[in-house]
């Protein structure tokens, strides 16, 4: 959500700033990949989250939070702008994906 939303939405949602937790950090190193198994299903795929990390190294308000600046370490390869673009097959009307298309 953090590339996303301000840091102050997540901090009210979540009651502090997830990515200044060291604690996290192994949480984080799976969800990218850089672990032997990944711990959530609900999440996303391996290269989701690192489009989302990749994301949050060029956000002025994440970038120098203490687990996107590990994760900055790594040379995350992946197209960010695949990732914000909606499939052409999808089910729901013109409209609401016109009104999608305009927020990304």
């Amino acid at each position: 959500m953090a590339p996303f939303i301000s840091k102050s939405q997540l901090v009210d949602i979540f009651g502090e700033n997830m990515l200044d937790v060291p604690d996290n950090f192994e949480v984080y190193k799976s969800l990218v990949g850089l672990t032997d198994k990944k711990p959530f299903e609900c999440v996303g795929t391996f290269e989701e989250s690192q489009a989302a990390f990749v994301l949050l190294f060029e956000n002025l308000q994440w970038k120098d939070s203490l687990v996107v600046l590990e994760m900055n370490k790594n040379n995350f390869n992946v197209d960010v702008d695949n990732f914000l673009n909606l499939e052409k097959d999808y089910n729901f009307s013109d409209e609401l994906y016109n009104q999608l298309q305009n927020e990304f």
